[in-house]
């Protein structure tokens, strides 16, 4: 990844830049993760709080307290979540994947809670594909 990535929601009022390359990614499983992203699971980049500086829009941002440890900080227009903290680990900060501009630079090493996971998450490749949404 480039030293500076950057990111937005999806109305682009809140945007972003990452000051530094991107390590970690991980695919969260957790019940949590779960339900805050309403998807099968949340994909993750863990950077440094101090690398994640909010460029526009940060009046715009709503945290949701997710559990005393846990806080989701999003976008109060358009909804579109940025990033997560967890003050179980402290100077960091999980910026969900989606709201990067070039999400596909960034590539999970791994996945974690996977006690939660879904059963049908390990054959997903196998389903079938289309590059748009299927008329029948």
């Amino acid at each position: 990844m480039s030293e500076h990535t950057t990111g937005s929601c999806l109305c682009h009022s809140v945007q972003y830049v990452i000051k530094e390359d991107i390590n970690a990614v991980t695919n969260c499983h957790c019940n949590t993760c779960k339900k805050i992203t309403g998807a099968a699971f949340e994909t993750i980049a863990v950077v440094s709080d101090k690398n994640l500086e909010i460029t526009e829009g940060i009046n715009l941002i709503t945290t949701y307290q997710i559990t005393k440890n846990a806080q989701k900080h999003f976008c109060s227009i358009c909804g579109t979540p940025i990033y997560n903290i967890n003050n179980k680990y402290p100077g960091r900060c999980m910026v969900l994947i989606g709201s990067l501009d070039d999400p596909s630079s960034a590539v999970p090493t791994m996945n974690i809670f996977c006690e939660s996971m879904f059963p049908w998450v390990k054959d997903i490749c196998a389903l079938k594909n289309f590059e748009q949404f299927p008329r029948k």
